[in-house]
């Protein structure tokens, strides 16, 4: 019956995650295919319970780089869960699949179509929520790296101050972004993010962030003014922890 059809279902959807969450996304992504053509077939194609399975398998498809389909399964199943809950709910399903759709635009490089999501999802909590509760701070954090993303860095470091200093994370997410950077070859970003890093840790005492904050203005010459870097923290590590040369590139 239906009743059994369901806990089979639901059974396949908890061990799509627990594939998913152990590494083996493909194994995730085949059971998430199955679990959505069945909950179409009984369910219909705008219930709640389809609408759950469709992004689920929008993940899985990020998850093994199908971010095409990813989009394109993830965009429709937005504009229905809005329609069932409402534009501004803060119903939770809908604002994970938002949360969610940006990220997955974020991994095609359409940082512009991200950054208006971040931003509706982090205003909408902040306007309802302290700036300490949990939510409230992961969609900071999303909101200040989709700012940095688009090199509006003003505009992130003004929002990871509100927060402490808190939600553009220590200095090892600086260094990704750095190394991003140059991949992309956008020196002209990198540049300034070197600037703004030097400024945030060049006064640091703590000697990863040292490391991590000498490395990213170094991988261009001349980006960075030397005494503007916390070189003697990194040379004082260096001296009194032998464990910390090998993890330097040079």
């Amino acid at each position: 019956g239906e009743t059994d059809v369901h806990t089979s279902v639901q059974y396949d959807f908890e061990l799509a995650n627990l594939y998913r969450w152990g590494g083996q996304p493909e194994k995730a992504l085949s059971l998430n295919e199955k679990t959505l053509k069945i909950c179409e077939r009984i369910y219909g194609p705008e219930d709640e319970r389809t609408l759950n399975h469709a992004a689920a398998l929008a993940r899985s498809y990020r998850n093994v780089g199908r971010i095409d389909e990813a989009i394109a399964l993830f965009e429709p199943t937005v504009e229905s869960l809005k329609k069932h809950y409402g534009p501004d709910s803060l119903h939770p399903h809908l604002v994970h699949e938002i949360s969610g759709l940006a990220v997955t635009y974020e991994a095609a490089g359409k940082y512009e179509l991200a950054l208006p999501l971040h931003e509706h999802v982090f205003h909408r909590y902040a306007a309802t929520y302290s700036k300490d509760h949990p939510s409230v701070i992961r969609f900071a954090n999303h909101l200040a790296h989709a700012y940095t993303a688009v090199d509006r860095w003003d505009e992130a470091l003004a929002l990871d101050a509100q927060f402490d200093e808190s939600v553009l994370g220590d200095s090892f997410s600086w260094l990704a972004s750095a190394s991003e950077l140059i991949r992309r070859q956008d020196f002209a970003t990198y540049d300034k993010l070197c600037a703004r890093m030097a400024e945030r840790f060049g006064d640091t005492e703590n000697p990863t962030a040292a490391e991590e904050t000498c490395k990213v203005c170094l991988l261009r010459p001349d980006v960075v003014e030397p005494e503007r870097l916390p070189r003697r923290v990194l040379l004082d590590s260096l001296r009194d922890d032998a464990s910390l040369r090998n993890e330097l590139p040079w």
